[in-house]
């Protein structure tokens, strides 16, 4: 019996659906490029790091 449970990537802050391509703008003074990015394009919600803000990581959820 195969494994068939689908996934998906999801923003770990907002719950969005999330991409493995990086957003489609980004300043250099928010930290280096990100590889993921919401479904339209947008970066992944900012959370607060010890370096400033960041991106939050995805996290991949398995779909009912």
């Amino acid at each position: 019996m195969t494994d068939t449970k689908s996934r998906m990537l999801i923003c770990s802050e907002c719950y969005e659906p999330a991409l493995l391509k990086s957003p489609r703008e980004w300043t250099p003074a928010w930290g280096p490029l990100p590889p993921y990015s919401h479904w339209d394009g947008d970066p992944l919600c900012a959370v607060m790091t010890r370096d400033g803000y960041r991106s939050a990581e995805p996290k991949l959820v398995e779909l009912p």
